[in-house]
């Protein structure tokens, strides 16, 4: 029971550990808003974590152990639920995604071409890297994976009571459609409880899918799925609009608290900023492997771009399309800068960025192990590279390959940028795909 001291223990290491997370990361999204700051607050905290642990690594040992001993629990928990957090995007594609089916076959048909090819083609890079540089395509000696937390830790925790849930999902259900029926007031923040419910219930039942099925079917798509018919149920049994449910789960620009969805997005920082610890932990496979994360960052990053821009421009997408579609596997908000510099709509490039990373995360290691990458530095690399944070969060069960994906992440989304920023690079760039330049 979790009324036993080591147990108890361990459930307040977590929640000590990850509140110190969440709030690194609020200090510093407030700093970076403060001095005006553009790049996004929790990926520098990301690298400035990583690079302050290692020179404290050098200066002192027994410091940075602690620092990162104590910061362990938190980011076991964020492990376990990462890929939940990018959920909110997925429900609310059918509100953002508006365009003529032939437009969306085609766009469709981009994305799935171009994750096709890059997420080989950067496996492939850092396999040949790998074998260049005499790097061992298995893990070296390190930090063992974080133990697993005690029955009751991981119960109330890492798994919690998933029947117990869904009934009270199922009574807040109820009582939304009858207070909506009503007219009660008390009744308005009854369907985004039910929402946030059946978010989280159905991402523990997709963990719960063998292994082979989750494969093809990602439990990411199980959570979304299920979400989904959670609001078209109550938007029809209450008589509401179904556009109206769904966009009360997210609210642009709310708080956290404001909605369910702005709860888990929040929570992306958090989980950015703890890549940093989990990044030191495998410090030492990383320096070894320092080859292959420049040549997967480099060729990931000019192939995503100018590939992209041509398959757009051969698919004959219009030229707004095109544009939105260029920063397809960089993260989403440096994704948001980099269609502001060439002038496309924000939404649309996110959409089709959080459509990529799906696609990743649902079918990427599938891919990677057709192809016979077994090596987790290259496999957390491609992932990271072609399918951004989802394709990284897919990778949290990698315990290997996990570091190397947020790296990826972080260094593939950051030259991507500088590129773009160059006016030669980004007037290439806006040729290649047919455009006038901006």
């Amino acid at each position: 029971m979790c009324s036993t001291p080591t147990a108890l223990g361990k459930a307040t290491r977590t929640v000590g550990s990850l509140g110190a997370i969440v709030t690194a990361d609020v200090a510093l999204r407030r700093l970076f808003l403060a001095r005006a700051i553009p790049f996004p607050s929790s990926l520098a905290g990301m690298l400035g974590l990583f690079g302050g642990l290692c020179t404290l690594q050098a200066l002192n040992p027994t410091i940075a152990k602690w620092l990162s001993d104590a910061t362990e629990p938190g980011c076991a928990f964020i492990s376990r639920w990462l890929a939940l957090f990018f959920v909110p995007n997925l429900v609310l594609l059918p509100l953002v995604i508006q365009m003529s089916a032939s437009e969306a076959a085609r766009l469709g048909l981009l994305v799935v071409v171009g994750l096709s090819a890059s997420l080989p083609l950067a496996a492939l890079t850092a396999t040949a890297s790998l074998t260049d540089s005499g790097t061992p395509h298995t893990p070296t000696a390190g930090p063992s994976p974080p133990p697993s937390a005690a029955p009751a830790v991981r119960e109330y925790l890492l798994a919690p009571p998933t029947g117990a849930l869904a009934a009270v999902g199922a009574v807040s259900g109820v009582a939304a459609v009858v207070g909506a029926r009503l007219g009660a007031g008390w009744a308005t923040s009854l369907p985004n409880l039910t929402l946030l419910i059946c978010t989280v219930v159905g991402f523990v039942f997709g963990g719960t899918l063998p292994k082979s099925t989750q494969k093809v079917l990602h439990p990411l798509i199980t959570c979304t799925l299920i979400t989904q018919c959670a609001a078209g149920v109550i938007a029809t049994a209450a008589g509401l609009p179904l556009r109206s449910v769904l966009r009360g789960y997210l609210v642009p620009g709310g708080a956290p608290m404001a909605s369910p969805g702005n709860l888990l997005l929040f929570m992306l920082g958090p989980a950015t900023l703890s890549f940093g610890v989990q990044m030191y932990g495998r410090r030492q496979l990383m320096m070894q492997s320092a080859r292959a994360v420049t040549a997967v960052t480099t060729v990931s990053a000019a192939f995503g771009l100018f590939a992209t821009a041509i398959a757009g421009r051969v698919l004959r997408l219009g030229a707004g399309v095109r544009l939105a579609a260029l920063p397809r596997q960089v993260t989403a908000p440096l994704a948001i800068a980099i269609a502001g510099m060439i002038k496309a709509d924000p939404s649309l490039a996110a959409t089709i960025v959080v459509v990529t990373g799906l696609l990743a995360a649902n079918f990427g290691r599938a891919v990677l192990d057709a192809l016979n990458i077994r090596s987790p530095v290259a496999r957390g690399l491609a992932m990271g590279a072609a399918g951004h944070g989802l394709g990284t969060a897919a990778m949290a069960e990698e315990k290997e390959a996990f570091p190397f994906a947020a790296i990826a992440m972080a260094l593939n989304a950051a030259l991507s940028t500088v590129l773009v920023s160059v006016p030669p690079v980004r007037k290439a760039l806006l040729a290649a795909a047919g455009v006038p330049a901006v």
